[in-house]
């Protein structure tokens, strides 16, 4: 039903932000409008942060999470992640296991949107 209603010309380039549900991400593997360079993936990092939180209950993991999502450095991430490493291991290898390109801004390979929506 999203295909159907975005209705995008060839030029056009859609990003959707959802939590992890495998249910949506089978989905969207079968939305063609979807399919790169027009359709892009991304996780929502307040989710991720959450979800990582339920796991590992601690707020300055969870903190260290959100400040590695929204960093645009990759310089500035790595530090980060290894900050993490070293309080938790496990946490470390948590985030590691999801794609940095769905969850951060340093591997997002520079795709921005100039319109957002909900």
């Amino acid at each position: 039903m999203l295909a159907k209603h975005l209705m995008l010309d060839d030029d056009d380039r859609i990003c959707l932000i959802s939590d992890r549900h495998s249910g949506l991400i089978n989905a969207i593997n079968f939305v063609p409008a979807f399919t790169f360079p027009h359709g892009i993936h991304r996780f929502c990092l307040r989710h991720i942060c959450s979800n990582f939180n339920m796991k590992y209950k601690n707020i300055q993991l969870k903190d260290l999470c959100w400040r590695a999502g929204a960093k645009q450095n990759v310089h500035k991430f790595e530090r980060i992640m290894e900050e993490i490493r070293g309080l938790n291991e496990e946490a470390f290898d948590w985030l590691q296991m999801i794609d940095k390109g769905q969850w951060t801004l340093s591997h997002d390979g520079d795709c921005t949107s100039f319109h957002c929506t909900t």
